[in-house]
């Protein structure tokens, strides 16, 4: 893997001559992480001096006004435009033909046999994966997400890979809004908490197991929240509120679905454990938001998850439901070992400041020839696919 994407093309940015630097991926959606890092990576494009537009070819109404049709691409030659891929896509020779030197932003695909019953998802799972091959000989270089998404490029054959986690900002995270009657509704209650979508690959279901234990040890009221979007008209939903009922779990397992950011802070804020039993992701944003606020988190080692935790968290080998379920118990009782915990999960979340994030992206165009002239200053009106925050009688304070 290259430190930097190299190209023997050079390109001048004298402040008139400067290149666009333009963001393609076919569809957004509110609280998506793929989205977010669309919008935190044209801010940090703006913070850089670059004239930088999203084009996609299907805009969620909630976030109207900062996407354009992609129909309205007109890239020169000079242009730089960053492919987004995280699924297929019908746009792919359209991308093709564009004359704009590209460059691939990889998210990771997740693979179609954990979509059995979602054909949607299924096919443009497998069609995302066969673009890759088209995409390889048409693109300068990659921008991987996550060390695990880059080893799967270059066993690709791509060449000229380089990981930059453009996906949130810590700092801001940790001061954003939050719903504060969502933490005083459960001020009395253990919440284990899982954040992400009902998918097969995130395994709700062995977090149900583990909860399970954990509702039986613990001396105390709890329950296990999961926070994400599901699709009623696939089995997986079903299957987990079944086995939910045939363990006795009755209203302790809550499906509280796809939520505003306030909420999501809220229950940030409100949960005691993050769990995650996952055995895909190509980052696992949620294990890095978890850390921002301080939830001590327990993951299941799989895929990019080690690299995400980055030493920080408790990551476990296997699946073994009683000694984790045991471990989520001593963290109720032991605040000692919730310190122990937070404190390296804090020190990990400072790699993905904004400023650090600047200086990253700065050197990969760089490395493309493209002068940065502007200094990578942070800047004063944040634009990222996360809320701006707002002065709070609660910013900056944690729950514990």
């Amino acid at each position: 893997m290259s430190a930097g994407l190299r190209s023997q093309r050079r390109t001048t940015a004298d402040g008139r001559g400067r290149p666009a630097v333009h963001q393609f991926h076919p569809s957004t959606a509110y609280g998506d992480a793929v989205t977010n890092s669309l919008l935190l990576t044209q801010e940090l494009l703006h913070d850089l001096g670059f004239e930088s537009e999203i084009y996609v070819e299907r805009a969620d109404p909630r976030l109207a006004g900062r996407f354009r049709d992609y129909r309205k691409c007109r890239p020169g030659p000079d242009s730089l435009l960053l492919v987004h891929h995280s699924l297929g896509t019908d746009l792919v020779d359209w991308v093709l033909e564009l004359p704009a030197r590209k460059i691939l932003v990889y998210h990771n695909i997740t693979p179609p046999e954990f979509f059995p019953d979602d054909p949607y998802l299924r096919k443009y799972s497998e069609i995302g994966r066969e673009q890759l091959l088209r995409l390889r000989s048409a693109v300068e270089g990659s921008l991987c997400i996550s060390p695990f998404n880059a080893e799967e490029l270059v066993a690709l054959g791509y060449e000229n890979v380089t990981v930059l986690p453009l996906l949130l900002d810590t700092e801001r995270l940790r001061q954003a809004p939050w719903n504060a009657s969502i933490v005083h509704a459960n001020a009395g209650i253990f919440t284990l908490l899982f954040v992400g979508r009902v998918e097969r690959n995130k395994c709700q279901h062995d977090v149900i197991e583990v909860f399970r234990l954990v509702d039986r040890w613990l001396d105390r009221p709890a329950q296990c929240v999961f926070v994400g979007n599901y699709n009623p008209y696939v089995s997986y939903i079903h299957d987990l509120q079944q086995l939910v009922a045939s363990r006795g779990l009755g209203d302790r397992v809550r499906f509280v679905g796809h939520v505003p950011y306030e909420d999501l802070y809220g229950w940030y804020r409100a949960a005691d454990v993050f769990v995650s039993m996952s055995e895909h992701e190509g980052f696992g944003v949620p294990l890095l938001e978890a850390m921002v606020f301080g939830v001590p988190v327990i993951a299941h080692a799989s895929s990019n998850i080690p690299q995400t935790l980055g030493g920080a968290g408790v990551l476990v080998e296997g699946k073994p439901f009683e000694e984790i379920a045991a471990l989520v118990c001593l963290l109720a009782e032991d605040r000692a070992l919730r310190r122990r915990i937070a404190r390296p999960q804090r020190d990990r979340c400072a790699a993905f400041s904004l400023s650090t994030l600047r200086a990253q992206l700065a050197e990969m165009l760089a490395g493309l020839g493209i002068q940065v002239s502007r200094p990578s200053t942070p800047t004063a009106s944040p634009t990222s696919g996360h809320p701006t925050p707002a002065p709070s009688a609660h910013r900056g304070c944690a729950r514990r």
